[in-house]
């Protein structure tokens, strides 16, 4: 008979408890069809009703993104073909390193130089008493949106800014944050979330920007959630539509596939693809620049 001393009981214990959690684990990710597709490990896209599931190897499906995407880019009327165009928007995406120098007053931000000129355009223009946007990351982008506000004079304009992971720690130092961005830990597709957020811009002008996960299923979602906010003349801004529209991922469906079936919809139908947003040519966001009419 053999026998063990305390220690190596502890210790086969604990290999026994780490392997039981490991294999749950796998269990969950890659035998469950929900769990997997809310990873984005299984691909998921959700049709114009929001709910039922399309097929992500369905070629037929692919060309219809891939042709509405290149009907939004020809409303730029420019004298670049499309492939001069998507061959410009590769470069951009795979020049992914720059982003890790990218920053607004020290605080990292994840935005081309470009796309940042002509959101501060848009808020010239637009206004808003609030930005609700969904995907904080480090703080960057909001506190940009603050300093804008801040210099177009709108005293009581406000940011409010959304992520199930708080990264703010730098940037709350910042008095410009605190006094203008409300930051909200947790899911922008929360049903919580939604009703707390509509509560408190209710009635005021509003603009959107979705930058959060950008898989298609997800970017739906939120579009559904936050798309009726959004004030006559304002904008619902998806970023990185360039993602499954060029494609930059070729099996990936990500906001263009979103944005097409939003597009389809009643409410879809009250936005318009504003190509003047794309003057650059150098965007992240080709065909995600929606004006409510």
């Amino acid at each position: 008979m053999t026998t063990f001393s305390t220690k190596q009981v502890a210790i086969r214990c604990i290999a026994t408890a780490m392997l039981t959690v490991v294999t749950l684990a796998a269990f969950w990710v890659f035998f469950w069809p929900g769990v997997r597709a809310d990873l984005g490990l299984t691909p998921r896209v959700c049709s114009s009703d929001w709910s039922q599931p399309l097929d992500f190897e369905d070629p037929l499906a692919k060309d219809e993104v891939r042709q509405r995407y290149e009907s939004m880019v020809a409303l730029r009327n420019s004298v670049m073909s499309q492939e001069q165009q998507d061959s410009l928007m590769r470069l951009l995406h795979n020049n992914v390193e720059i982003y890790k120098n990218m920053y607004w007053l020290g605080i990292p931000v994840l935005k081309t130089p470009s796309d940042m000129w002509m959101m501060q355009q848009v808020l010239a223009e637009v206004r808003p008493d609030w930005i609700v946007e969904a995907g904080t990351w480090q703080g960057g982008s909001a506190l940009y949106f603050a300093h804008v506000l801040e210099g177009l004079g709108l005293q009581d304009s406000k940011i409010i800014t959304i992520d199930i992971e708080d990264m703010t720690e730098e940037v709350s130092k910042h008095p410009l944050w605190q006094e203008r961005i409300e930051f909200v830990h947790g899911s922008s597709t929360d049903p919580e979330v939604i009703a707390w957020v509509k509560k408190k811009v209710a009635g005021k002008r509003v603009l959107v920007v979705l930058d959060s996960v950008h898989a298609a299923f997800h970017v739906a979602a939120e579009i559904k959630a936050y798309s009726s906010l959004v004030s006559p003349e304002s904008y619902l801004i998806v970023e990185d539509t360039g993602l499954d529209g060029i494609p930059i991922y070729p099996n990936w469906e990500g906001p263009t596939r979103a944005v097409v079936d939003f597009l389809e919809t009643d409410e879809g139908g009250r936005f318009e693809v504003d190509s003047s947003r794309e003057a650059f040519m150098i965007t992240l966001h080709p065909g995600g620049w929606l004006k409510r009419k």
